[in-house]
């Protein structure tokens, strides 16, 4: 798993599994094992976004047990991984479509090659400019808020289910 936090817990474990029950459920999560001090959660929906949305799309699946007066979670961002794979094939899918849209027109158009190369070179350059961007600080920025989400979460059933 990505992330792991494990926090002292002197409340009680039922309760404490209830609360995450009770987010999972509004948030859109599907349980896939529950028990008296254990809970696993998996979110098979859309993915996260980075201004709007709920930032616990991001960490998927997440595990809450307790044991030993201990509440230990852990989770993977796999609706991360999701966002990554729906930006890159859209970012590269509108590369070729522009290069297409833009570069056929311009062929048939001027008989010079500079349009077609500047055509082709924006139709497709812009798109795929902005990729890296979309591959490496886009998806940052989405798992600091999906950590803090999990952190606020933990830290509000450390404190509630008592």
């Amino acid at each position: 798993m990505a992330y792991e936090r494990s926090e002292i817990f002197t409340g009680a474990p039922g309760k404490a599994i209830e609360m995450a029950q009770a987010m999972f459920v509004q948030s859109g999560y599907k349980i896939t094992d529950i028990s008296e001090s254990a809970i696993s959660a998996e979110h098979e929906g859309g993915f996260v976004r980075t201004q709007s949305g709920n930032a616990m799309y991001g960490a998927s699946p997440i595990r809450f047990s307790i044991s030993e007066g201990r509440l230990n979670v852990s989770a993977g961002f796999d609706g991360i991984e999701k966002a990554k794979r729906f930006i890159t094939r859209l970012l590269v899918g509108l590369a070729i479509l522009l290069g297409l849209g833009m570069g056929i027109p311009f062929a048939l158009l001027f008989e010079e090659k500079w349009p077609l190369l500047l055509a082709l070179g924006l139709g497709v350059g812009i798109p795929l400019i902005q990729l890296p961007i979309h591959l490496y600080v886009t998806p940052a920025i989405m798992r600091k808020r999906a950590e803090k989400a999990l952190d606020t979460l933990i830290h509000n059933i450390t404190k509630l289910a008592r």
